[in-house]
């Protein structure tokens, strides 16, 4: 069985770098939101620069 897996993504990541979710609707990225009110949870670790490993954290944090 294959492990889930995202392709595609615009922007390109560091393989074993954290990839979160976005401020924009489906976004990730590889920089954790910052802005007060945001919530920052982790999508998966990146396998290259356009493949990421899914393994969400159920932990979401509030940004303060």
């Amino acid at each position: 069985a294959d492990s889930p897996r995202y392709t595609g993504s615009p922007e390109a990541f560091t393989a074993g770098d954290p990839v979160y979710l976005g401020e924009s609707a489906g976004a990730l990225t590889a920089t954790a939101p910052s802005t007060d009110g945001d919530y920052v949870q982790r999508i998966g670790i990146a396998v290259s620069d356009d493949c990421v490993l899914v393994m969400p954290s159920i932990d979401v944090i509030e940004h303060a």
